[in-house]
């Protein structure tokens, strides 16, 4: 681990830094560069030893370092049932562990958001889904993303 990421760990461990700038955390680690504190921050979270906040933007350290942790991105709302436009922009990144759901090639796979009831009981309302990019639908597999006309929909058996 390099030495900013060891003493960010020890300075978190006694110390909030809810409400510091960058700038305060480096002083009060020796940094005298604002994005080195991101980048080390940034760094320990993808390798599990902290996790964002959802609100507030603060850090939790974590007690042990989560392994293999990847961040995908999530594409908005994907219809199951009856069509409607949907945003095919990422919105934000969503981090998982690769080892639990298999990944091994991140950069193939994104992340939708479930709207709608169609596919009940196996995909809910808001559920998300983990979809690999390929050209061709896999017809072993049981559901698939179709993009039509820009419209994104859940579909059974493709």
């Amino acid at each position: 681990m390099h030495l900013i990421q060891q003493n960010l760990l020890d300075f978190m461990a006694n110390n909030s830094i809810e409400g510091l700038t960058l700038r305060e955390i480096g002083y009060e680690i020796g940094v005298d560069h604002p994005q080195k504190i991101q980048h080390h921050l940034n760094q320990l979270e993808k390798k599990g030893y902290l996790r964002k906040e959802e609100k507030g933007g603060g850090y939790i350290t974590l007690d042990e370092p989560v392994k293999g942790i990847i961040n995908l991105p999530l594409y908005g709302m994907a219809q199951c049932g009856h069509s409607e436009l949907v945003d095919i922009t990422a919105t934000e990144k969503v981090s998982l562990p690769s080892k639990l759901f298999n990944i091994t090639n991140p950069e193939s796979m994104f992340l939708v958001q479930a709207q709608g009831i169609s596919m009940n009981p196996r995909i809910n309302d808001g559920d998300y889904i983990l979809i690999k990019k390929q050209p061709q639908p896999d017809y072993q597999n049981q559901t698939c993303l179709v993009v039509h006309n820009d419209t994104a929909k859940i579909k059974k058996s493709c």
